[in-house]
């Protein structure tokens, strides 16, 4: 990965920075969000609950 290589932090924010897109870009994007929680080694945020009322 290119990004442990040149140093750049393995988050949602220093992903972003890198690749010159917004944060909500990547959380748009479930894909590439898996991936990167995946590198960073944390589990994938749960969506949000959806309300019955």
């Amino acid at each position: 990965m290119q990004a442990t290589r040149n140093g750049t932090a393995i988050s949602v924010s220093g992903i972003a920075r890198e690749v010159r897109v917004d944060r909500t870009f990547l959380h748009r994007h479930r894909d590439l969000l898996a991936l990167i929680h995946a590198a960073n080694g944390s589990p994938p945020p749960r969506p949000p609950e959806r309300a019955l009322w």
